[in-house]
C-alpha cells in the first residue's frame, strides 16, 4: 500500500442486517486520487464508459461490460477518461465469503476470480449474463441484503469468469472483435483438438498473430488459455455423458492418456474417473 492510501473497512460499509453492500456510481472528474485497499473483497463492473482505473501502481483504461474481481490487499482509485463519464456497480461483501466460496467451488472452476497476482482479474460477460447482473442489482437495491441474494450473484460471476475470455490486466483497448468472436467459439473438438492452429482457423489468422494478440490482450499465452478450455470441456463431458476418457481426451488433442491424467488432475484436483464418479454419484445412488 501506497503511503497517500487509505483502508476501507467493513464495519463501516456493512447495512444494518445486511451481508453485502451495493452501489451504483458516475464518475465524471478525472479522478480523486484517494486511492484505497480494504479489509473486505469486492467486485464491480462497468455500466458505461470508458474510465481510468489506478490499481496497484498501474493506469489502466475501463471499458463498458469489463467485470473486475477485487482482492482485499488492492489498491486502487477510479476517474473519467477523456471527458467521458464512468459508470459503475460495486458489491463489496466479508472476505469471509471468499473462503466459503473457494472451500465449495474452488477445485470445480478452471478459473478462481480472486486469484494472486500483481493485478485482479478482469473478464467480459455476454450480454445476457451482464444484463441478469444489472437486474439484480437494480432488484436488491430495494431489499434487504441477504446472503442468498450475494451467493448468486457469486455464483454468476463464476461462472463468467470460466466461460467468458479475460481481458489483459494491462490493455489499453478492447480484445478485437474478430479474436472475441473466435474465443467465444473455441468449444468444438476440432478446434480444441488443433490447439493454437485450431484457434487460428477460428480467427482467420495466422498462428503467431494470434498467440501475439492473445498474450496482449488476456494477458497469458494462447497455450495456457487453450488448455483451460480443453479441461472445462473435458469436464463437462465427464460430467454429463458416458462416453469413455480416452475418447474425451482425444477431442481434447491429448492422446497421450496419462499426460491427460496429470493435466485433469493438475487442473481439478482428482482424477477424471473420480471426477466423473464424484459428479455423477446422486443419479448411481438414486438408481
Amino acid at each position: 500500500m501506497t503511503a497517500s492510501a487509505q483502508t476501507l473497512r467493513w464495519k463501516d460499509f456493512r447495512p444494518a442486517g445486511g451481508r453485502f453492500h451495493l452501489a451504483r456510481k458516475t464518475i465524471a472528474a478525472a479522478g480523486s486520487r484517494l486511492r484505497h485497499d480494504h479489509d473486505f473483497a469486492e467486485l464491480f463492473w462497468v455500466n458505461a464508459g470508458p474510465g481510468t482505473h489506478w490499481i496497484n501502481g498501474r493506469h489502466l483504461r475501463l471499458d463498458g461490460g469489463d467485470l473486475i474481481f477485487i482482492r482485499p490487499a488492492d489498491v486502487h482509485d477510479f476517474g473519467a477518461y477523456h471527458g467521458h463519464p464512468l459508470t459503475l456497480t460495486n458489491v463489496a461483501f466479508d472476505r469471509r465469503e471468499l473462503e466459503t466460496l473457494r472451500r465449495r467451488y474452488g477445485r470445480t472452476v478452471a478459473i478462481w476470480p480472486w486469484c494472486k497476482g500483481a493485478l485482479p482479474l478482469r473478464v467480459r460477460p455476454d450480454a445476457d449474463t451482464l444484463s441478469q447482473m444489472d437486474q439484480w442489482a437494480m432488484s436488491r437495491a430495494m431489499r434487504p441484503h441477504l446472503l442468498l441474494d450475494l451467493h448468486w450473484l457469486l455464483l454468476t460471476v463464476l461462472r463468467a469468469a470460466e466461460h467468458a475470455p479475460p481481458p489483459a490486466a494491462n490493455r489499453t483497448q478492447p480484445a478485437p472483435a474478430w479474436l472475441n468472436e473466435a474465443l467465444d467459439r473455441f468449444w468444438q473438438p476440432r478446434h480444441l483438438a488443433n490447439g493454437v492452429q485450431g484457434l487460428a482457423d477460428l480467427a482467420g489468422r495466422s498462428p503467431e498473430h494470434v498467440s501475439r494478440t492473445v498474450r496482449r490482450h488476456l494477458g497469458l499465452t494462447a497455450v495456457a488459455w487453450i488448455s483451460q478450455r480443453r479441461m472445462a470441456y473435458a469436464a463437462r463431458e465427464l460430467a454429463m455423458t458416458q462416453r469413455p476418457i480416452l475418447e474425451i481426451a482425444a477431442d481434447c488433442g491429448l492422446t497421450d492418456l496419462s499426460y491427460f491424467y496429470h493435466r485433469f488432475k493438475s487442473h481439478f484436483g482428482q482424477s477424471p474417473g473420480s471426477y466423473r464418479r464424484r459428479q455423477q454419484a446422486v443419479i448411481r445412488r438414486g438408481g
